[in-house]
């Protein structure tokens, strides 16, 4: 295939996932093809693909970097795919309508190997219109990254690449972004990144800037797990209605909120962060106050996530890995309990960490 060949199929599939009366079967299939198509021309993260050191994650001091392969498979989860891409469409798409400056700078942090938020978007707007910096902190996959671009004839579109860690970049030229761009987390915000690298990089928007994820909140309830998930037999028809709401039949009692973290609020946590006695740094404790009735049936405590990521654009519960929820402990042990306080944690390990700060009316 040559460079009009390329550019004429991902454009086709990005027509696909950009459209939102798109179905998951297309979606699905479109997802499919891109990864098919990005792995052929880098050769990196196909079917075939054997590099044993592209599979392994890299262990930092903020969490855990995904490997190269892992990251191009993320590609699959397709209304993660989907929803992230339409969210920065609308967003480059409002802000050249708000904004007089050209081009607009947009750093996509934690690229991956595909530039998968970046390169669909090249076929709907021109090199005028918009900068890409593209940061990555795995060698081999800015090194993929920049193979597609090249692939595609989209230099023009990239001002900067840059092999770094995403929790300390600063734009060198010191001029501020009009959108920012970080897709690295996972349910709960826990394991990867995501919460040191908006701390880092949100003070690095230009004013009125649009920092992608808008909005990611963490809840806690106590739920029940029978009726969490529906399941249907193989080849059953699956009532319109709960395609439409799948979650209708849960019973959760919502015992609180962990986290709205925005890049505004993330400014404000940044100034509250402190260090415990290993010098592990981690946001203020929120300490919620168990109910004195737990309705019957409710069996278990999870934290679940849901993201804004842009507009209109919203992942909910278990639409993908980074919305699935975090079972914590059973309802047997949240009865003795009267508060229970939580701290995230951004070290090496991010994630909540639950300390019961009162039970059977004794402080501990």
């Amino acid at each position: 295939m040559n460079k009009e060949e390329y550019r004429q199929e991902l454009s086709n599939i990005t027509t696909i996932l950009l459209d939102e009366s798109s179905y998951p079967g297309q979606l699905l299939e479109s997802c499919n093809e891109m990864h098919g198509l990005l792995s052929g021309i880098s050769g990196v993260g196909g079917e075939d693909y054997e590099v044993s050191t592209d599979k392994e994650d890299l262990m930092l001091s903020s969490g855990k970097a995904i490997s190269t392969w892992s990251a191009g498979r993320c590609i699959i989860e397709f209304s993660r795919t989907a929803k992230y891409l339409r969210g920065l469409h609308d967003a480059i798409s409002d802000m050249l309508k708000s904004e007089k400056e050209r081009p607009l700078r947009i750093l996509y942090a934690g690229c991956g190997p595909y530039a998968t938020l970046a390169l669909p978007l090249m076929e709907k707007f021109s090199p005028d219109q918009l900068q890409f910096t593209l940061l990555e902190i795995n060698e081999v996959s800015l090194e993929s990254a920049k193979t597609l671009i090249k692939s595609f004839e989209y230099d023009d579109f990239v001002s900067d690449y840059h092999l770094c860690d995403a929790t300390s970049y600063h734009h060198p030229t010191g001029r501020p972004f009009h959108i920012i761009i970080t897709e690295t987390m996972l349910r709960a915000l826990e394991i990867e990144p995501q919460a040191a690298i908006t701390l880092n990089l949100a003070d690095q928007l230009c004013e009125g800037g649009i920092f992608i994820p808008q909005r990611i909140v963490i809840d806690t309830a106590l739920v029940d797990m029978a009726k969490e998930f529906t399941f249907y037999p193989a080849g059953s028809e699956i009532p319109q209605e709960d395609i439409d709401n799948p979650g209708r039949n849960r019973r959760r009692q919502f015992l609180g909120r962990l986290l709205d973290f925005t890049a505004s609020s993330a400014l404000e946590i940044r100034e509250k962060v402190t260090s415990d006695s290993s010098g592990q740094p981690h946001f203020p404790p929120i300490t919620l106050k168990i109910p004195s009735h737990i309705e019957p049936g409710l069996d278990m405590l999870l934290l679940l996530t849901n993201i804004e990521i842009y507009g209109h654009h919203f992942m909910g519960d278990y639409e993908s890995s980074i919305t699935n929820s975090l079972q914590l402990t059973e309802r047997k042990k949240v009865e003795s309990w009267s508060e229970i306080e939580f701290t995230y944690v951004i070290g090496k390990k991010p994630g909540f960490q639950q300390c019961i700060v009162k039970e059977n009316n004794c402080d501990h």
